[in-house]
């Protein structure tokens, strides 16, 4: 048996995200259809929900410093801090009349957070937080939020909690820019972030099925070998998928295969190109250790 080779090849895709006063539980009659306030999260009293939008498993930047642009790089931005999260994303745009101000929004929702046991991980308003780069990075471009940074708010929060913990930002800005009826309208953005397990829908695959599509077209992609975030140590919930492919492998000891490793696009290309590398070293000798 070889691990490397140029005759047929075996391509290993390593897949490598105390209530106050203003907040009411009652749906608005103006909410779009299919909406609702998170269960963790009410809204704030008199809001209608204008936009919404709920996946069972994504990643989301968690804006935690201040957003500058970046000089050197056209079209994309220095932030200060931020965390990826990976999860059940939640987010909800909420539409307020104009008899309340984004300071009292914000307060609100940051009494809830702490009454709910959230920890405020970050909060800045107006040109603390970036101004106008900051404004168009928290909501991407959007006619309820753009361009109205003069008068912005923003929080972060993390309630840490045994089946998993649960992130919130909370951006408030006062339609200063725009005319017509929604002038000097407060808008809301809350996003909620779920860290909860992906479902694994992916077929896991067996030795003889590997063979199968090796024959009929020269490579199989193999999912079900983790890694940590960063690093290239193979994760436990690896090993049935790579006893899987050295039973393959003890099947057909004359085959030839490549063992290719991939990342995300975060980090620089050499970096990325070198923990690929040590992703897929990991695992030709962990299959060197099963079949030997």
């Amino acid at each position: 048996m070889k691990l490397m080779g140029a005759n047929k090849m075996l391509w290993f895709t390593v897949i490598i995200t105390t209530v106050t006063v203003f907040f009411g539980l009652q749906l608005s009659a103006e909410d779009i259809e299919g909406s609702s306030d998170h269960p963790i999260l009410k809204r704030y009293e008199g809001s209608e929900i204008k936009k919404y939008d709920k996946r069972e498993f994504d990643e989301y930047v968690l804006l935690l410093g201040e957003v500058k642009d970046a000089p050197s790089e056209p079209n994309k931005v220095k932030i200060a801090k931020s965390e990826k999260l990976e999860g059940k994303v939640t987010k909800i745009s909420y539409e307020l009349p104009e008899d309340r101000s984004s300071l009292e929004v914000l307060r609100n929702y940051e009494k809830e957070l702490k009454n709910g046991g959230f920890e405020i991980l970050f909060a800045c308003s107006n040109k603390e937080c970036g101004g106008r780069v900051f404004n168009h990075t928290v909501v991407p471009y959007d006619t309820m939020f753009g361009d109205n940074y003069y008068d912005q708010r923003y929080l972060a929060g993390k309630l840490s909690r045994s089946e998993g913990d649960v992130y919130a930002s909370v951006y408030v800005i006062k339609n200063t820019t725009g005319g017509g009826r929604t002038k000097n309208y407060i808008y809301t953005q809350v996003d909620v972030i779920e860290l909860v397990p992906m479902q694994e829908l992916m077929v896991k695959i067996e030795a003889d099925e590997m063979a199968k599509e090796i024959m009929a077209s020269g490579s199989v992609s193999i999912y079900g070998i983790y890694f940590d975030f960063d690093k290239a140590d193979i994760k436990p919930e690896s090993e049935p998928t790579i006893a899987e492919i050295a039973k393959f492998l003890k099947e057909q000891p004359d085959m030839k295969v490549f063992v290719v490793g991939h990342t995300d696009n975060e980090g620089s290309l050499t970096y990325n190109m070198d923990l690929s590398k040590e992703r897929a070293k990991s695992v030709v000798n962990k299959l060197i250790g099963l079949c030997t």
